[in-house]
Parts: C-alpha cells; sequence; structure tokens
C-alpha cells in the first residue's frame, strides 16, 4: 500500500510542478510595448543610425546602422574604436546602448 500512496503523491507534485511553471507567460503586447519603449536612436559618423535598447551590445547596433567602426582587437583592449557619446567615452567593441530615451549622438 505505501509504494502505490507513494505513487500517487509523486503525480499529484509533478503534476501540480507542470501547471505552475506555465502560469506566468507574459502576452506578446506587454512584450513589444515595453521594449518598444526603451528603444533609442543611435547615431553614428556619417549619419548612419539606427535603433538600440539599453544595455544592448553597440557592436550590434554598430552592425546595423552599417557604419564601418575603427575596430582592432574587437577585446576592448586597444581603443581603437573608442567614441564619446554624452561625454564618455565608450568602446563600440565592447560597450553597451547608453540607459535614456537619446538620440545618443556618437562622435570619434
Amino acid at each position: 500500500m505505501l509504494p502505490t500512496l507513494f505513487k500517487l503523491c509523486l503525480l499529484t507534485m509533478l503534476s501540480l510542478m507542470t501547471v505552475t511553471s506555465f502560469v506566468h507567460v507574459p502576452s506578446p503586447a506587454v512584450r513589444s510595448n515595453s521594449s518598444k519603449l526603451s528603444m533609442a536612436q543611435c547615431q553614428f559618423p556619417g549619419g548612419k543610425k539606427a535603433e538600440g535598447k539599453a544595455g544592448e551590445p553597440l557592436k550590434a547596433v554598430v552592425a546595423r546602422a552599417k557604419y564601418d567602426a575603427p575596430y582592432g582587437c574587437e577585446e576592448g583592449k586597444c581603443g581603437s574604436c573608442e567614441h564619446k557619446v554624452g561625454g564618455k567615452k565608450v568602446r563600440l567593441c565592447v560597450g553597451k546602448v547608453p540607459a535614456g530615451n537619446g538620440p545618443h549622438v556618437f562622435t570619434n
């Protein structure tokens, strides 16, 4: 009798765990609205522009903007891709899109 009761308890626990793991799934509309709010315009030398989310790798935004960044080591060590944005130096190969609505103007 004990093994049968154990199996019943185990099955009940597993079914509850499966149900609760699917309870909180945000709707696509909520996800798209929140990501839209955090998008910011990034402008690079030569008038190249692309949208980027705060915290997104700058390297991805640079690629979308089709800006020919002066990469060297691509590890953030050499400084050849260093630009200024908002008075702060940032290396395009390892930097992140700054917080805020932008526009973020990058100059070299």
